[in-house]
């Protein structure tokens, strides 16, 4: 335990700070919405000096400024990335072989929309920003395509997809791949949301596309009742990690830019319980990796120096072994207060419900 290395997110990110300021070498500054083209924006909050915004138009959510494609480059191989992608391989190498970011029921969903399509188990299928390969190994074993390929950014990733999944996966940037190459379904799996430069994004998916082919967008749900109630707890706010936040509109108006209709579509929801008040009320957001993976219960907190508190995001610190976390790597106890409270919450939130829109999956094709 004692080797063990804990990474924070409000610390890696300083690197590419000066004075509150993306520093010039890795900044890159939107003068209008991606969407809409919209210059009217409201500012919703700042956070650890990224600013996010609303689109007054379109009701698009984005960080704004955000890191170019060299600071990109850097915080998806940074040790606090790099950490996350450790533990959840930790956890597939152990035996949950479908493990990642996202749950099984998540992948049954986005199958069953792609079994209505006009696709065989030769279909050229791309997964863009597939991280180890998780949904491709999915489609692999449960749906039997045979013809599959990815791309990513982090060569942890593309590393493990290559030599644990035996997956045809590259470590590129999608901008640099060539698009001589068409596939009759294009994945974007909770992709979108990190790219830098949307509209470049978009049309790279369309490259790869013809007339025919289909296109998987999966993207967490900017849910202005969730944001109302939990303020930077009510979405997945971690620039630059995250930096697009769509809704069902944004997302159609997107889309129609690029003259893609959407043929199919499915709104995930789930129960955010009082622990999304009490988070905005009690502790300040902060996240947390770890290396080598040690076991994080989902909303264990540790007091720091300071008084504030840090609630473990499951989603990026996962469980990994059968043990207790009982200190971090600068020998703080875990409050006894804060995982009792911790408990009590849970156990409201079970019998008092706050449905929010959490997930979309949208299918799509060329518009005729």
């Amino acid at each position: 335990m004692n080797n063990t290395n804990t990474y924070l997110y409000s610390e890696e990110i300083k690197k590419f700070f000066d004075k509150g300021e993306i520093k010039n070498e890795y900044k890159l500054e939107l003068e209008n919405c991606p969407v809409c083209n919209n210059k009217k924006v409201d500012i919703i909050f700042k956070h650890y000096n990224f600013y996010y915004k609303r689109c007054k138009k379109c009701s698009f959510v984005f960080a704004n400024p955000r890191l170019n494609d060299r600071g990109s480059d850097i915080w998806y191989n940074s040790n606090f990335y790099n950490a996350a992608v450790e533990t959840e391989y930790f956890q597939v190498k152990n035996g949950n072989r479908f493990l990642a970011s996202l749950t099984l029921e998540f992948f049954e969903i986005a199958l069953t929309i792609l079994k209505k399509l006009s696709l065989t188990k030769s279909s050229r299928i791309l997964d863009i920003g597939c991280g180890g390969g998780a949904f491709l190994n999915y489609l692999k074993e449960m749906g039997g395509f045979l013809n599959l390929a990815g791309i990513d950014l982090n060569e942890k990733a593309v590393l493990f997809a290559r030599k644990f999944r035996g997956l045809n996966v590259e470590r590129i940037n999608a901008n640099s791949l060539s698009t001589n190459e068409k596939y009759d379904l294009v994945i974007s799996m909770e992709s979108i949301e990190h790219a830098n430069n949307i509209n470049m994004f978009m049309n790279i998916l369309k490259e790869f596309m013809t007339k025919n082919s289909y296109i998987l967008i999966t993207t967490p749900y900017n849910d202005k009742k969730a944001t109302l109630l939990g303020g930077i707890w009510g979405d997945h706010y971690m620039a630059p990690n995250h930096i697009n936040f769509f809704n069902l509109k944004s997302i159609s108006l997107l889309l129609a830019k690029y003259r893609l209709e959407i043929i199919d579509y499915q709104i995930i929801r789930g129960n955010l319980g009082i622990g999304l008040i009490k988070n905005r009320l009690l502790n300040k957001r902060d996240w947390a990796t770890h290396y080598p993976p040690i076991s994080v219960e989902h909303g264990v907190t540790i007091p720091k120096s300071s008084n504030n508190h840090i609630d473990y995001v499951k989603y990026i610190s996962s469980d990994a072994k059968k043990t207790n976390l009982q200190k971090s790597n600068n020998g703080e106890m875990v409050s006894p207060f804060y995982s009792t409270a911790r408990k009590v919450y849970r156990l409201l939130s079970e019998h008092i419900n706050l449905k929010c829109k959490t997930h979309m999956m949208i299918v799509a094709k060329e518009a005729n």
